[in-house]
């Protein structure tokens, strides 16, 4: 029986040739990953919110995974703070980001500020109601 009359076997990849395989394979960037997870409204709404639509916490604020796993940089950050850092840079030490849209989901609205602003806007704004039973200590 000649070697072409037989069935051919198909052997599994490689683990080299599956390494080549994925290097052709377009990669995508953090950002690009990013704004894919962002709901942008139609150009020329310069109001509305940008909801994220992916993974959220238990607040409702949006979380995003960066980073590789192979390497140990993989991180979690609040996706409002990402958006923030792709368009405007990092934030500096000690500075957060108020929602001054008050929708914790969305990634346009962010306005940097210290804790104690965040906290004058929550209080300015009746979001600081203790629940039942709790009360301020004095």
């Amino acid at each position: 029986m000649s070697p072409r009359t037989k069935p051919r076997q198909r052997r599994s990849p490689s683990e080299e040739s599956r390494r080549r395989r994925a290097a052709r394979q377009k990669v995508r960037t953090d950002a690009q990953r990013f704004w894919a997870k962002v709901q942008v409204p139609p150009e020329g709404d310069d109001v509305s919110c940008w909801p994220w639509t992916a993974a959220v916490n238990a607040k409702g604020y949006g979380v995003f995974f960066f980073g590789s796993r192979l390497d140990g940089s993989r991180r979690t950050v609040l996706a409002h703070r990402f958006a923030w850092e792709l368009v405007n840079g990092p934030l500096p030490d000690g500075i957060v980001l108020l929602h001054s849209c008050d929708t914790p989901a969305c990634v346009r609205h962010g306005i940097p500020g210290t804790q104690a602003d965040n906290v004058a806007d929550m209080i300015a704004k009746g979001r600081n109601v203790l629940p039942p039973g709790r009360r301020v200590a004095a």
